[in-house]
């Protein structure tokens, strides 16, 4: 259960990284396609992940092909970047605006992004506070195998998408770019595996990556996840598998639609304000599912160059006809206290109806096994 919520809170620090992301990359730049407006508030939409998606680091086309440069493919026991293909490195207290997030790929390269919003720095010109962070991108090399759950590698180089030091204000916001907290000095840095005796590793490694899940259970059964371990900075990074993060917020997406909807059917005490309420909780449950999918797609480089292109274009002609449909659920109804809800409702229906879509488009990228729409 322990282990399941960590997923859930790598899940959470996901969507709060399509945030960063957008307002790093996009800088206050108006979005190709604007978000609409359902019920009278702004709508999020799946525009921003889309163009924000766009400027994040470039993908090796061939990175998957080859393994791993520093391998023995001959041992099956050795080590390999490949392993780690699939796997999220977070690294965060648990708690707070602030987080690192990277990614390694066959190849040893890895990028990453990291994050701080202080809504009390404030100050002339920025009064909604100071966002601290920067994209990355950079290599490990010379993996090596330490022991049974334990490899050691080398930080061969990292660099800043925006000068560290520079900072500018845009929409009211201080930004400001730094060096990723987590991955500062860093030289030496190691990887452990699941199931790693938590007796074994270093208390400081502990002490920042337990925050996301339960030390005595990790105590008993080993450690839950993969880690990552910076040596010089005595900084700790957890690790999951972000397609069963995907699939595991998927699932509990559709609960909370299910409870929604249970309510909007069942619930004769609703007011019809409180149906136009709820019925945006829906669509809000199944944008945050799609976005994070779509997160993972994009910014994680599962699917060819190639293959991504074409599929940015399906999803922006996919927008365009969902605002559309949900429109047009309301014809007749404009006005009217029951329009909000109807345009909701079906925003709700097509967007679940997608987040499954890409959802195994995801899996089948990965080889797992797809799912079906509950």
């Amino acid at each position: 259960m322990k282990n399941k919520c960590a997923r859930l809170l790598t899940a959470a620090v996901v969507l709060l990284m399509v945030v960063m992301v957008l307002s790093l990359s996009g800088c206050g730049k108006k979005n190709d396609v604007e978000n609409e407006t359902v019920d009278g508030t702004e709508q999020t939409d799946t525009a921003t992940d889309t163009d924000a998606a766009e400027n994040t680091a470039d993908t090796p086309d061939d990175a998957d092909i080859a393994a791993s440069e520093n391998s023995d493919s001959s041992d099956p026991e050795a080590p390999s970047f490949a392993a780690l293909k699939y796997v999220d490195f977070t690294f965060s207290s648990g708690a707070g605006a602030w987080a690192t997030q990277l990614n390694i790929r066959p190849d040893g390269s890895f990028s990453g992004e990291y994050w701080d919003m202080d809504m009390g720095s404030s100050g002339d010109g920025y009064p909604n506070g100071t966002q601290y962070g920067n994209t990355f991108t950079g290599k490990f090399t010379d993996l090596q195998k330490v022991n049974d759950y334990t490899w050691a590698m080398k930080l061969g180089e990292i660099n800043y998408t925006y000068e560290i030091g520079k900072e500018e204000i845009l929409d009211q916001i201080l930004y400001s770019y730094t060096e990723a907290y987590g991955l500062d000095g860093a030289d030496e840095v190691d990887i452990y595996l699941p199931g790693a005796p938590v007796s074994e590793l270093p208390e400081e490694f502990l002490q920042w990556a337990c925050s996301n899940y339960d030390r005595f259970e990790a105590e008993e059964n080993g450690l839950p996840c993969y880690g990552l371990y910076n040596v010089e900075g005595a900084e700790g990074f957890s690790g999951y598998d972000f397609i069963d993060t995907a699939v595991e917020y998927v699932e509990n997406a559709a609960k909370a639609d299910q409870e929604i909807v249970r309510s909007l059917q069942e619930d004769p005490s609703l007011t019809q304000m409180d149906m136009n309420v709820k019925s945006k909780e829906r669509y809000d449950n199944w944008d945050a599912a799609l976005n994070l999918v779509w997160y993972q797609l994009k910014v994680k480089g599962v699917l060819k160059d190639e293959d991504m292109e074409q599929l940015l274009t399906e999803q922006r002609e996919w927008i365009k006809e969902k605002e559309e449909a949900a429109q047009k659920a309301g014809e007749g109804s404009e006005g009217g206290s029951i329009w909000a809800c109807l345009v909701n409702d079906k925003a709700a229906e097509l967007t679940k109806e997608r987040t499954y879509v890409l959802l195994n488009i995801l899996l089948e990228a990965a080889g797992r096994e797809t799912v079906t729409m509950e």
